[in-house]
Parts: structure tokens; sequence; C-alpha cells
């Protein structure tokens, strides 16, 4: 929960773990600010949602937040005002609720690259396939062609540069 300036008024165990922090107590007092990436960020992430947010909307959105080491982890965020009047009392602060979503978007990307792959693979194979189905038929024309050949001009066997291409 966030109150006057942005500053963190409650969180639970889970957060501060997810941020880095190994006790809640790092984070109550602190500013959402050292959860951005930078002070831009923050700023633009205030911009963006302020108006929102005091006009009684939920916020939903996928955000880069960073955790005490600074690494970056990207997040669910759904935020709202803690006051349910219409307009609300932004006074009584806001609540945000954030999972960090870093490895699931990760391993999303990584499916979709199997299934690029995949398709890739299925794509060749199918390729291959109808390449041989053409080189089959052109085969099968040479060899008639041979023995057309042979019957009415008759050389020797090895002398027929035909041979060769069904070894090829």
């Amino acid at each position: 929960m966030l109150k006057g300036d942005r500053k963190i008024a409650r969180c639970n165990e889970k957060a501060a773990e997810m941020f880095g922090y190994n006790s809640i107590d790092k984070l109550i007092g602190e500013s959402s600010r050292k959860l951005h990436l930078s002070e831009e960020n923050y700023n633009d992430f205030g911009r963006q949602n302020y108006s929102n947010l005091v006009a009684g909307e939920v916020v939903q959105t996928e955000y880069l937040l960073k955790t005490k080491d600074g690494t970056p982890i990207l997040c669910r965020m759904s935020g709202r005002a803690v006051d349910q009047a219409n307009p609300p009392d932004i006074s009584k602060g806001f609540v945000w609720v954030i999972e960090d979503i870093t490895r699931r978007k990760d391993m999303e990307q990584e499916i979709l690259q199997a299934r690029k792959l995949e398709s890739i693979g299925i794509l060749a194979g199918g390729i291959g396939h109808d390449f041989n189905n053409i080189l089959s038929a052109i085969l099968g024309n040479l060899g008639l062609a041979e023995r057309i050949l042979l019957k009415s001009w008759p050389i020797p066997p090895a002398n027929i540069p035909i041979d060769s291409s069904f070894l090829a």
C-alpha cells in the first residue's frame, strides 16, 4: 500500500522477498522510487497512472521494476485507490498487487522459440518430401528414356551417363 508521496505504508513478506529484502521493515516508509529502474521511469509511471487511480479506476499493467541489487524484474501490477467512493479520497492511499512474471515470460519466450523451430522442421521436412517426389519423377523419366534409347540406339550401357544419375 502506498500513501503520501508514493511511500510504502504496508507490504507483505512475499513482496519484500520478491524485491530482495529480508524484512518488510526495510521497505515500509521508503519511497516506491527505489523499486523503479530510474527516476525517469518513476515519474513516467506516475504520470501514466495517477489520473486513472484518482478517477477510481483499477490500473492493470506489466512493468519493469528492480530488486534491491538492481536486477530488473517484469511485474504484473494491479492498483486502485483504497477509498471506493466516487471520486476516491486519495489521502487514504493506493493498493497495488504486484506479481513477478519474469520467469513466466522467459518460459513463454522459450516455448515460442521451440514452436518456431518445430514449424521450421516441419516445413523443411515437407520441402524435402516434395523435392524427393520431384526427383523420383525425374529419375523415373530418365529410366524410361534409357530403355527407349537402348532399344532404338544400341550403345553399350557403360557409356551412357544416365546410370550415374541414379547413384547420385
